[in-house]
């Protein structure tokens, strides 16, 4: 008898538009100062030019896909985070570095395992991932 892996039917959820406008605060100058700093001949102006293009695609590259069986946050084509459905709970709280940004915090066995920006993802995404942890 042959085996073969199913694949596991995912939905797959980009940031929001909201994410995108906040990102543009910082991106915008940034790729100003570079192209300025490039018509003097300057060699900061292509670094400030690739910073501004890291940062638009640290937003472009993120995707939440939620299967059946777990939750997975990926970025730049690499998973960040993948965690199973059963065992884990979302709760609402801080997160980062400083903890000051409102999250959705992901715990399995009393230890955080994964987060979500309040901002970053759609109502949509965050009721399907509610709608898999119940």
């Amino acid at each position: 008898m042959t085996s073969f892996r199913i694949k596991k039917r995912m939905k797959v959820f980009t940031l929001t538009l909201t994410s995108w406008m906040l990102l543009l605060i910082p991106t915008i100058p940034i790729a100003l100062v570079g192209v300025t700093a490039l018509t003097y001949g300057s060699i900061y102006g292509a670094a400030c030019i690739v910073f501004a293009l890291v940062i638009v695609l640290f937003n472009g590259s993120a995707r939440l896909a939620v299967s059946t069986d777990e939750i997975r946050l990926s970025r730049y084509g690499r998973t960040v985070w993948t965690i199973p459905v059963e065992g884990t709970v979302m709760r609402e709280g801080l997160a980062g570095d400083i903890r000051f940004i409102p999250a959705f915090i992901f715990v399995r066995q009393r230890q955080e395992v994964g987060y979500l920006l309040k901002g970053w993802f759609s109502p949509r995404a965050i009721d399907e991932v509610r709608q898999r942890l119940s």
